[in-house]
């Protein structure tokens, strides 16, 4: 059996039902967030981890829809799961990063939605980021 884990301001279990550390938001795993133009946040991490918790190559990540204001990189990160974690504690598992750069326009919102895909198993989810001029 394998899951896939989502981490970042969030730690979910991804395709199992119930969550590791924290429920989802209202609305499923969508999430807003801010952002200070031309700089530069995580959107989530993505790992794949098998019931034994032995890490598993990271889950495909596509970008459904991509952001209009700004650009996206994926990175190869640890994802570190600590002492409370429901799923693997305590355990460094190799994962991908998502991070979205804010453009130089400040005062607009822009939306990013991805599909993590495992196996046969596909999870989105939609970011909402407004980009302010400095962050608060």
């Amino acid at each position: 059996m394998q899951h896939t884990i989502r981490a970042g301001a969030l730690i979910a279990l991804f395709l199992a039902a119930p969550p590791a550390l924290a429920e989802p938001a209202p609305g499923g795993d969508d999430r807003s967030l801010k952002a200070a133009a031309g700089q530069e946040v995580q959107l989530g991490v993505y790992a794949n981890v098998t019931a034994e918790c032995s890490g598993l190559p990271a889950p495909d990540l596509r970008i459904a829809t991509p952001p209009s204001r700004g650009t996206l990189t994926v990175r190869l990160v640890a994802l570190n799961l600590k002492s409370e974690s429901k799923t693997c504690p305590d355990r460094k598992l190799p994962a991908l990063g998502l991070f979205y750069r804010a453009g130089p326009d400040w005062g607009v919102t822009d939306t990013v939605r991805v599909e993590a895909v495992a196996g046969s198993s596909t999870k989105e989810q939609t970011f909402t980021i407004a980009v302010t001029q400095h962050m608060e």
